[in-house]
Order: C-alpha cells, then sequence, then structure tokens
C-alpha cells in the first residue's frame, strides 16, 4: 500500500478564469504531477471548495466545477469543503488514515487562503508535506504580487511545515517510487 497521496486543492473552474498568475506554466505543472501520480497509481484527492448561492462557486454551477484539464478518466475521490482548510469540517483527515497515508504531496489554488491553511493544518494532522512550489498560484493582490507570494509562502513552509520542491523533481519521485 503506498503511503503518499496527492492533493489537488481548488482547481475549479471559477478560479481558473481568474487573472492566474503564470497560468500555463502552473497548469502544466501541476497536470505533470497528477497525470505522474495516477500513473504510478499513487491516490489523488481532489478539493472542491464550495460558497453561498450566487457566488462563482455555488455547488452545482460551471464555475464550482473541477477544471477539464485536471481531471481523469477514472473515478477518483472528492473532498467537499466550506473553509480554506482542506480539513476543517471534512472528512479528508479520516480518508487518509483509513486508507493509511502519511505523505501529502499538495498542489492547486490559491496560494496564500486554501494551500497554505491546507499545508499547516496537514503538518498539524501530522502527515509528512512536500509541497509543489512551482505547482500553486494565485492572483495579484493590490499590496503584494503573486510572484512574492508564491516565494513567501514557499519559504515559510520549507521553514516550518515541510518540502518544497519543484513539479519535475516531484515527478521524477513519482515516477521512481522514492516515496514509499
Amino acid at each position: 500500500m503506498k503511503e503518499t497521496a496527492v492533493l489537488a486543492i481548488d482547481l475549479q473552474n471559477a478560479i481558473m478564469e481568474g487573472p492566474i498568475h503564470n497560468r500555463e506554466v502552473f497548469t502544466d505543472n501541476v497536470k505533470g504531477i497528477l497525470e505522474t501520480a495516477r500513473k504510478r497509481n499513487y491516490s489523488v484527492f481532489m478539493v472542491q471548495h464550495a460558497e453561498k448561492k450566487g457566488s462563482d462557486l455555488e455547488p452545482g454551477t460551471e464555475g464550482w466545477k473541477i477544471y477539464s484539464q485536471f481531471l481523469s478518466k477514472d473515478s477518483e475521490p472528492v473532498i467537499h469543503k466550506e473553509y480554506p482548510d482542506s480539513f476543517y469540517k471534512t472528512d479528508l483527515d479520516m480518508i487518509l488514515k483509513s486508507e493509511g497515508i502519511k505523505s501529502l504531496v499538495l498542489c492547486g489554488l490559491m496560494t496564500e487562503y486554501c494551500v497554505d491553511t491546507t499545508v499547516r493544518s496537514a503538518f498539524a494532522h501530522g502527515y509528512k508535506i512536500l509541497l509543489a512550489g512551482d505547482g500553486h498560484s494565485t492572483f495579484n493582490r493590490e499590496n503584494i504580487g503573486a510572484e512574492q507570494m508564491i516565494s513567501l509562502v514557499n519559504s515559510i513552509t520549507s521553514e516550518w511545515f515541510g518540502e518544497v520542491k519543484d513539479s519535475k523533481n516531484i515527478m521524477k519521485l513519482l515516477d521512481d517510487k522514492k516515496f514509499d
């Protein structure tokens, strides 16, 4: 049984349609990680954020759906959440533990919200963390650019919560089965 899984956070249409920093590179990096993990039979969990009625992420709307380029032809577990923390008020921890998962490769959107919060929560839940440093993204903000935010989260993650590697190195580790 593999002890590592990939957690792909909020890769949804409404967010992908926004001004994502380095959209094409980000998309290719995440697709590469997901394809490699699937090819090598690592568990992949999609996390899907929901917001209130009338929002872009209202459940059942086009914006809420997972971006088609990230979907597998096979069925994969989807964790539905309403908060930035993928563990908070979800069954994620129980599901991961029931599958014997001890390590998580994380990628997705938005860097400063759901990715950062989930990294910290996963650490607090006892998981070994590997963040795809070029596999998470966000938008520019009024007071800080997306590139700075990504760099900041990568730095804090590597100092406190786990490892940060680029997608090519993660794909190599997955492909070489170096995790389990």
